[in-house]
């Protein structure tokens, strides 16, 4: 599976996500995978800044491109699933705590 397509599915996933922790299991599994391959650092700190804009454009767009209420569910998944994406692009993967 290649970057574009590995980013796609990832967004799709989030969009199903329910809660923000949903959120931080799917993208802690995904930089595991990242991590596991033998992909370089820098590669793999592109792909998250890649998804990062993906996520940023999806944030701006968010009533346009889904309506009011999954727009009004996907609006508490997604903060979380940026600042994770930001964290991991930077290469510190620290957890997010959705108490805070």
């Amino acid at each position: 599976m290649g970057f574009e397509e590995l980013r796609i599915r990832l967004i799709e996933h989030l969009r199903g996500c329910q809660c923000a922790e949903d959120a931080q299991d799917l993208l802690a599994d995904a930089n595991l995978m990242l991590r596991s391959s033998q992909l370089a650092e820098g590669a793999q700190r592109m792909f998250w800044r890649t998804l990062g804009r993906d996520l940023d454009v999806i944030a701006k767009d968010l009533p346009l491109l889904l309506g009011e209420g999954a727009a009004a569910h996907l609006s508490v998944v997604l903060p979380v699933a940026q600042q994770l994406v930001a964290q991991y692009g930077d290469g510190s993967p620290l957890r997010f705590n959705a108490s805070e």
